[in-house]
């Protein structure tokens, strides 16, 4: 219909149907903006509800992962003491150099560290728990391989039980106390804690 309409025109009057086209074509245009700015409208009102849900979120998992760290981590974990602080026992500080996590250590401390202070901290377990989540979000990287094929080859450390995430724990407390050695700020309120050279 709008074809015939514009021929029709085009035959009459040219200049008319030019016309015609380009109010039709801006008439167009004006409306799907409209609708486009009428549904981004919506959206940006629906932003701020969708950001605390997600803030909502985000602290339930943060709860739940420092839960299970405690649980499946760290409560089980026959390579540190009992006492607070966790602090590496004999068995521990032994394994550090056999499962070669002493090496990663020395070679990658200074960018874990860096890593660590992106956050701020209130207490040395916030530093401790913070320390394992980096190694537990790192533990599939390249340079971990040396320490999951000892734990792959070792399922048991001069006759305990030994994992992956035992590694780990044992290099987030040294990480831990590298940590605090750069921020004695946390430790004063908390007692002392080994120095990182002693473990």
């Amino acid at each position: 219909m709008l074809e015939t309409i514009f021929d029709t025109l085009n035959q009459v009057a040219p200049q008319a149907a030019i016309y015609a086209a380009i109010i039709l074509v801006v008439g167009l245009l004006v409306y799907h903006f409209t609708k486009f700015w009428v549904a981004t409208n919506k959206t940006n009102q629906a932003l701020p509800e969708i950001q605390a849900s997600l803030i909502k979120i985000d602290r339930g998992l943060n709860t739940l992962n420092k839960v299970l760290l405690e649980k499946n981590i760290i409560s089980q974990s026959c390579y540190s003491n009992v006492n607070s602080p966790r602090a590496l026992n004999d068995l521990g500080r032994r394994l550090l150099p056999a499962s070669g996590a002493d090496r990663l250590l020395a070679q990658q401390a200074g960018a874990f560290l860096n890593e660590l202070e992106q956050k701020p901290y209130d207490s040395p377990l916030e530093v401790e728990r913070e320390a394992l989540n980096l190694l537990l979000a790192k533990m599939d990287d390249a340079e971990f391989r040396e320490l999951q094929n000892f734990a792959y080859n070792h399922p048991q450390f001069d006759g305990k039980p030994l994992t992956y995430t035992d590694i780990l724990f044992v290099m987030s407390l040294v990480l831990r106390d590298q940590y605090l050695a750069r921020h004695p700020e946390l430790r004063s309120d908390f007692g002392q804690l080994p120095s990182p050279g002693s473990i």
